[in-house]
Order: structure tokens, then C-alpha cells, then sequence
């Protein structure tokens, strides 16, 4: 993540990737394994961040 860069932008950047990541690790697992569905929570608690941090990039444009 970028996070240290301290670029709002760049952050939610990394952390779309890192959402994307989880949606097609979720993807794959599931169908590999039934009960790789436990993983749907990490990827949900991964979104709620990514939206934290879309909130804090909006509120620092400029």
C-alpha cells in the first residue's frame, strides 16, 4: 500500500487492488473448496476500509 506516501489517491489506489485481489481469491477458492466462503469476510472488511478511505481521498482534494 501506499499509505506512508501519504497520498489519500494513491492509498485508495492499492486498496481497490487489494479488493479486487480478495473478490477473485473468494472466486477461486469457492470453487475449489465449499468452505474457502469463510474467507467473504475479510473481503467485505476490506471493501468497508476501501470506502473509509474513498471518504478521507474526497475530503482531502485540493
Amino acid at each position: 500500500m501506499c499509505f506512508q506516501c501519504r497520498s489519500p489517491a494513491a492509498a485508495l489506489a492499492g486498496s481497490a487492488l487489494l479488493d479486487l485481489s480478495n473478490a477473485d481469491l473468494v472466486r477461486r477458492a469457492a470453487r475449489t473448496n465449499p468452505t474457502a466462503a469463510a474467507l467473504t469476510p475479510y473481503a467485505a472488511w476490506c471493501a468497508f476500509a476501501t470506502a473509509l478511505n474513498a471518504d478521507i481521498a474526497r475530503r482531502n482534494l485540493g
